[in-house]
């Protein structure tokens, strides 16, 4: 029998060809170190490991039946937080988990259902904190897993951002297809190369961020409350001034959500070296 990868797998990149080799010679060498884990009759985790096995013809592959009943809750802990995923690929992914868990009718224990929420079954603050984004991310997010598989492929392989595939899920299908296909004939620009990253985050400038967020998010609070006041008697003269605190919101706004995808990344870097730091001491 040969098996089709999960949608819930299906919802994180797969790995890029170079790293894919790595897998086949190391199964080749090493065998299987992890076992296969099968959910509805396809892989739910270990569809790479799969793969390569079926290429080397591996006969006996080792796979087991997922037993639980989180499989929502399973897939996430295996890859939201694989360090190479950028912001758009994890608010994507969360929220093709959630579309499926809305289908299903299935939920999950490691995501808090709330049918008041702005994203059915999961409220934009909760699974923008689980995917380390701003709200305004996640919902975008929502909206490209409107869009056509070939813009949705392109988000989950970080071709192009939840942003973008947001906009574009408001396109005809064929308009969406030529926008992705124009985007990857252009031709690339060279990024400049990227300072190595340290091993630990300093909690210094954790706490600096974090304060700078806070910060921003006051200003955002007071400047949102004025504006609201402006809207009400705005005429004459006060446009010019609702006009200026508006942009001044836009502004704020904007900040406060660049801070916000720092902190959450640089949270997750501190839960992880904290648990690698537990490890250690055991």
């Amino acid at each position: 029998m040969k098996y089709k990868q999960h949608p819930l797998s299906a919802a994180f990149p797969g790995l890029n060809e170079e790293d894919f080799r790595g897998l086949i010679d190391d199964i080749d060498a090493n065998g299987v170190r992890e076992k296969i884990v099968v959910y509805e009759d396809m892989i739910l985790d270990g569809w790479h490991r799969y793969s390569a096995c079926m290429e080397l013809s591996v006969k006996n592959i080792p796979m087991l039946e997922y037993e639980g009943d989180d499989p929502v809750g399973f897939v996430l802990s295996k890859n939201l937080h694989r360090r190479h995923l950028d912001a758009s690929q994890r608010a994507f992914a969360l929220a093709q988990l959630s579309e499926w868990q809305e289908k299903s009718g299935r939920p999950s224990h490691n995501l808090e259902r709330i049918k008041s929420g702005k994203i059915t079954g999961l409220s934009a603050d909760k699974a923008a904190e689980l995917a380390g984004v701003s709200e305004k991310t996640m919902r975008q997010a929502r909206a490209a897993t409107k869009a056509v598989p070939e813009v949705q492929e392109a988000v989950t392989k970080g071709e192009i951002a939840v942003s973008e595939a947001a906009k574009l899920s408001k396109l005809e299908p064929e308009q969406q297809r030529e926008a992705v296909e124009k985007k990857k004939t252009a031709p690339k620009r060279e990024k400049p190369k990227a300072e190595p990253k340290e091993d630990s985050v300093p909690l210094s400038e954790y706490q600096k961020l974090r304060e700078e967020y806070d910060e921003l998010s006051s200003n955002y609070q007071a400047l949102a409350a004025e504006l609201d006041a402006c809207e009400a008697i705005r005429n004459g003269e006060q446009m010019d001034h609702f006009k200026k605190l508006n942009q001044q919101l836009i502004a704020i706004t904007a900040s406060r959500d660049e801070f916000q995808n720092k902190c959450g990344e640089l949270t997750r870097q501190v839960n992880y070296l904290n648990a690698k730091l537990k490890k250690t001491k055991e």
